[in-house]
């Protein structure tokens, strides 16, 4: 499996936020999402969650917000509309199969079902009680259909599938390219422009394709040429979704336009037309969100704007207009998403448990600390019987997690500048803790510590292409630090970093770490522990004159000592 290929979408009762796509109501300031089968209606104002619904029995798939409802869809194959006002349940319908993805527009509903061992897409009528099926044996990852008023949109490989609704004909439009190029520029995504005949499609190259020109009027000059051709379909006719009752025919696939787009480094994973089809939004892996002015062409160097550096790959995004008006959504495969206005401003964000994501797990080593223990913050309490617990995140970020609520409370990162994606390289490069160690609740200081020993990471199979290189493991130890006895009144203190130490040179990886003190009662006899895979001891000790003088360091380095039987 190399960098570009795709993952399964979804797991059974899977609690991430990523799952559907959530929608936000910019009139009432409110976000709906989903984790595993619950939905949640959350006050963005206050970050507080109003109310929680609960009704599917497996994981929900899609939400869409249409006015003052909420219609959910999920793995059980329950199709459910809830008034997001009261929470009510108004109708459900069961499919009987799971449904991956539902889109949804004044004439037809979509859904694509695990079918038959793979996926199929579906047609249902608004009631979602007559259906037809039309596509088979489809990939279930990502978003790879789309609707609107002409047709449906699905892709596989380097096809595309066009479903015209009106004739309820099937074509399918294939790229020029062949050889060892065409799999640079399979499709990842596809979206659809809300009015007109327009598709626009992500590649693995990272190029964003618009393609027009699917139709022209009955009496055109060019029709009669149009039949000369051997590829020509069949003249049925098309409406214009504008409401004039003009007739259309398919031109040959060969007069179809396209026009490209290319700004992402790495693979295109989302794609969205806004409400009225002036904008385009792409989202990559590389983690940056362009968007992209079509009023003027498809595209150019004045038409775009970025939102960079999230940190994450991109898996979804929507701007759906309406109760939304224009404001978008974005959800990163970290297990986050944020809302964003038109101007690319954040409004409101929102992480679950973070995560690394699922096409970079297997590329990458397992952290060798997963759940280390945290003293308590505040004695004489009941904290000790719901402990918080450190515990590994994505690419080098940690939290901590409240086990009484089995919330996060507290997140922090290691690496100080977004990851980094090579050419040739499986996964991005990024520095990981492998070792942590913290201050025991009974040491004498109005301090926690924090101790974490990092390194670079390089992709487990990409011993090949840095063979032959000398490769910094960029080994570092970082000490963090946060008070134990915090005042009810003030937020909840965060590890803050205090000071840090690159040990690249010592030429060789630690296998332990520890915090010991070294006498009771004196508030600065802590130690930092950290043994060397040859045996060889390193202790720091708390600095007495820290803070005294501005190049004092928190902790000095008072001996290496080999361990020698």
């Amino acid at each position: 499996m190399d960098a570009t290929e795709s993952v399964r979408r979804f797991f059974r009762k899977s609690a991430s936020l990523t799952n559907a796509l959530p929608f936000y109501c910019k009139r009432t300031n409110t976000v709906v999402y989903a984790a595993d089968k619950i939905i949640f209606v959350c006050d963005c104002s206050t970050n507080s969650v109003r109310m929680k619904l609960s009704a599917h029995s497996d994981t929900i798939t899609e939400i869409i917000g249409q006015k003052n409802e909420i219609i959910s869809i999920g793995l059980d194959g329950k199709v459910i509309v809830w008034d997001i006002e009261s929470g009510k349940i108004l109708s459900k319908v069961d499919l009987h199969m799971p449904a991956l993805s539902l889109v949804m527009n004044e004439a037809a509903n979509v859904v694509l079902h695990e079918h038959n061992r793979g996926a199929s897409l579906f047609i249902y009528d608004k009631g979602f009680e007559i259906k037809r099926q039309i596509f088979e044996k489809f990939p279930t990852f990502n978003k790879t259909t789309a609707l609107n008023n002409h047709f449906i949109v699905s892709i596989c490989g380097d096809n595309l599938h066009v479903y015209w609704l009106k004739n309820k004909k099937t074509v399918r439009y294939e790229l020029p390219t062949k050889g060892p190029q065409a799999n640079k520029k399979r499709f990842t995504c596809v979206a659809c422009h809300p009015k007109d005949a327009i598709i626009a499609t992500g590649n693995v190259r990272g190029e964003v394709m618009v393609w027009w020109n699917f139709t022209m009027p009955i009496e055109s000059e060019e029709s009669s040429s149009l039949e000369e051709d051997d590829d020509v379909i069949a003249s049925e006719t098309l409406i214009e979704s504008s409401g004039q009752n003009e007739e259309f025919k398919l031109v040959s696939s060969k007069r179809v336009k396209r026009s490209v787009m290319h700004w992402h480094s790495r693979e295109v994973t989302a794609l969205a037309f806004t409400a009225e089809g002036k904008h385009l939004f792409s989202g990559g892996l590389e983690g940056v969100l362009v968007k992209w002015d079509l009023t003027e062409c498809f595209g150019g160097v004045r038409q775009r704007r970025f939102f960079p550096l999230l940190g994450s790959p991109i898996s979804a995004i929507s701007s759906p207009g309406g109760e939304s008006e224009e404001t978008v959504v974005v959800t990163l495969e970290k297990n986050s998403f944020l809302v964003l206005n038109g101007a690319l401003q954040i409004i409101f964000q929102k992480s679950g448990f973070c995560q690394t994501p699922r096409r970079w797990t297997r590329h990458l080593l397992k952290p060798s600390i997963e759940i280390l223990p945290l003293s308590s913050q505040n004695d004489g309490t009941d904290a000790s019987l719901h402990p918080e617990v450190l515990v590994t995140g994505s690419m080098g970020e940690l939290q901590v997690l409240d086990c009484a609520s089995g919330t996060v409370t507290d997140k922090f990162n290691i690496n100080r500048k977004p990851h980094v994606m090579c050419d040739g390289l499986t996964a991005p490069i990024f520095s990981e803790v492998q070792l942590a160690a913290v201050s025991s609740a009974d040491m004498p200081t109005p301090t926690e510590w924090l101790v974490t020993y990092d390194i670079l990471q390089i992709p487990i199979d990409s011993a090949s292409t840095t063979a032959g290189f000398s490769i910094d493991n960029q080994s570092r130890i970082t000490w963090w630090r946060r008070e134990k006895n915090a005042p009810e009144t003030a937020a909840v203190p965060g590890f803050k970093p205090l000071y840090g130490e690159w040990l690249a040179h010592l030429n060789c990886p630690a296998t332990d770490l520890h915090l010991t003190a070294t006498s009771a009662g004196s508030a600065d006899a802590v130690l930092t522990l950290l043994l060397l895979r040859d045996l060889r001891l390193l202790i720091w000790q708390q600095n007495r004159a820290f803070g005294s003088h501005a190049s004092e360091q928190p902790w000095l380095r008072a001996s290496c000592v080999p361990c020698v039987p």
